[in-house]
């Protein structure tokens, strides 16, 4: 999904295609018209920020000093809505898919009262029949 374009903004954002499987690993491309790097974020590296400034900081390091003073306060601004916008649609898919369907009696994983699978249960997944999931799921909890 895209949030800004280069048609109407400096900025091209969207929501990058990846096989995040929790929320901290979903990508945010940013990429800004005429600058060397094309950065993708993480949602782990975005949901703190508060702030335009905030945002400078953790975006100055994909910047040379000339393509940083060359972004305006309102390519700034326009970015800053855009992220905030993608925090809470990443917040909004990962709400539906973070309720455990599970219990200490019937999960394996159950740990400090909830499930560390942290999209639902693999017994929720098994009943489901997404199998692809819950192997490759499997295989990251058992590290």
């Amino acid at each position: 999904m895209s949030y800004l374009r280069w048609l109407h903004s400096n900025w091209y954002v969207f929501w990058k295609s990846s096989n995040a499987l929790k929320a901290d690993d979903e990508l945010l491309a940013i990429w800004y018209a005429g600058a060397e790097k094309l950065p993708s974020l993480t949602f782990k590296e975005l949901k703190g920020i508060k702030s335009i400034k905030s945002l400078k900081e953790v975006m100055k390091k994909f910047f040379t000093k000339e393509e940083f003073k060359r972004i305006s306060e309102k390519d700034w601004e326009e970015l800053w809505i855009a992220v905030k916008e993608w925090i809470k649609d990443v917040k909004e898919k990962y709400k539906e898919e973070t309720i455990n369907h599970c219990s200490e009696k019937e999960c394996p994983f159950w740990r400090n009262g909830k499930c560390l699978y942290d999209n639902g249960c693999l017994i929720v997944d098994v009943n489901k029949g997404n199998f692809d999931n819950i192997k490759r799921n499997f295989e990251r909890l058992k590290k």
